[in-house]
C-alpha cells in the first residue's frame, strides 16, 4: 500500500512513479492508493508493506505506532521522505506553514521512529534521518525521470536561445539569488527569452512573493506553463536550449536531489547550476557551476552560454549520452531492482 502526500513532483517522483513501474512488472500485486493524508488501520489488513510519505500529523502518525507496535502478522511500515522539512526556509511560508511548523516536524519524527525502515532520496536526508533515530534503516533510492522521456532536445539548442527554470514555490529565495542575472542576461543578449516552469516569478505568487521576484523582462521575451502531473509529459514539454538550478547554501537546500539536472539530461539541454548540495562536482558533463554562486557570477555564466551557440550544442550532447549510459539516471530495471531490494528488505525486518 502506497500513501503519497500529494500529485506535484514529489508525489509523483517518490511515491506514484515508483508503484506503476513496480505493477507494471510483477513485482508488487495491489495498486497504489490515491494520494491521501489519511491512513486506517483496517486499510492494512491485507499490505504486505505500507510505504507513507512525509507523514507529518498526528493522526498518520498513530497509525503507525499502532501498527508497528504490533506483532507479526503485519504489515511493514516504510517512512518515504524527499527534504529536510525541519529546515524549510522562512521564504517558503506556504510550504513551512504546512511542513515545517514544530507540531509537524514532531510527528514526523515521532514517525521515523516508530517506523521499520525509512527511505530517503539523498545520502544527507539519510544522515539527516539518523540524527534522529541512530538505529533507523534507512534506504538510499535516487529520483530517476522516466525512460519515456528520454529523448533528443525538442528544439536545436544551438539555434535557439531560451533559459528555462522549472521550480514550485520552495525556490522563492532561490530565484531571487539569479533575478537580476535573468534580467540582466536578456538585456545583453537581445534574441535570448525565459521560459518558467511550475511557477511564474516573474508575476506576484500569492502567499509567497506579494511583487514579482524576477521584475523587468519584458512580458513578450517571456512564457510561462503550468506543472503538469504526469510526470512524462512534464519532462517531454521542457522545450528551452539552456537550464538553471540556482540554490542558495541554505541548510534546506543540502538535502536536495539532482533531478533538476537529470529532468534537462534525458532531454539534451545543458544546464548552469550553484555549487551547492546534489550539484557540486556532479558527473553529468552538459553541467557548467557558477563558481562565484552570485549575481554577477550568474549573470556572466548565462551570457557567456547564450552568445555560445557551439559550446550549449556540445554540452547538451554529453547530458544526454550520459542520460542514456547511466542506468541509474532513468527509471530503467537497475533502478527498479532497488526498490524491489527495498521492499524485501523491510518486510525482512520483521523476521528479525
Amino acid at each position: 500500500m502506497w500513501v503519497a502526500a500529494d500529485r506535484h513532483g514529489c508525489g509523483n517522483y517518490r511515491v506514484h512513479q515508483p508503484a506503476q513501474h513496480l505493477i507494471a512488472a510483477g513485482d508488487i500485486e495491489i495498486p497504489p492508493s490515491p494520494p491521501s493524508t489519511a491512513l486506517d488501520v483496517r486499510d492494512l489488513q491485507w499490505a504486505d508493506v505500507v510505504v507513507v510519505q512525509r507523514p507529518v500529523n498526528d493522526e498518520i502518525v498513530d497509525v503507525i505506532e499502532t501498527v508497528t507496535s504490533a506483532p507479526p502478522p503485519r504489515p511493514a511500515v516504510v517512512v518515504e521522505l524527499d527534504d529536510d522539512l525541519e529546515r524549510i526556509p522562512t521564504s517558503s511560508p506556504i510550504a513551512r506553514a504546512a511542513l515545517g511548523q514544530p507540531d509537524r516536524v514532531a510527528a514526523l519524527h515521532r514517525a521515523i521512529r516508530a517506523a521499520d525502515a525509512v527511505w530517503v532520496s539523498t545520502p544527507f536526508l539519510a544522515d539527516r534521518v539518523h540524527e534522529v533515530d541512530p538505529d533507523a534503516r534507512v534506504a538510499v533510492l535516487p529520483n530517476a525521470v522516466p525512460d519515456a522521456a528520454l529523448a533528443p532536445p525538442p528544439v536545436d539548442v544551438a539555434a535557439a536561445r531560451v533559459i528555462g527554470y522549472s521550480s514550485s514555490v520552495t525556490h522563492a529565495a532561490d530565484v531571487e539569488l539569479v533575478a537580476w542575472a535573468l534580467k540582466s542576461a536578456l538585456r545583453e543578449v537581445p534574441d535570448a527569452a525565459l521560459e518558467m516552469v511550475g511557477v511564474d516569478w516573474t508575476r506576484a505568487v500569492p502567499g509567497v512573493a506579494p511583487r514579482p521576484v524576477v521584475r523587468g523582462v519584458p512580458r513578450d521575451r517571456v512564457r510561462f506553463s503550468p506543472w503538469v502531473h504526469d510526470l512524462v509529459g512534464h519532462v517531454t514539454r521542457l522545450g528551452f536550449t539552456l537550464g538553471v538550478a540556482p540554490l542558495t547554501g541554505s541548510a534546506f537546500n543540502m538535502a536536495k536531489s539532482d533531478i533538476k539536472i537529470r529532468e534537462l539530461a534525458v532531454r539534451g539541454i545543458p544546464v548552469v547550476v550553484s555549487p551547492v548540495g546534489p550539484y557540486v562536482d556532479h558527473p553529468c558533463p552538459g553541467v557548467v557551476e557558477v563558481r562565484d554562486n552570485s549575481p554577477r557570477g550568474w549573470r556572466d555564466t548565462l551570457v557567456d552560454l547564450l552568445t555560445d551557440d557551439d559550446r550549449r550544442a556540445r554540452l547538451g550532447a554529453r547530458a544526454l549520452e550520459w542520460a542514456m549510459s547511466d542506468p541509474f539516471v532513468t527509471t530503467t530495471d537497475a533502478w527498479r531492482s532497488q526498490y524491489v531490494d527495498a521492499i524485501a528488505d523491510a518486510i525482512a525486518i520483521l523476521c528479525e
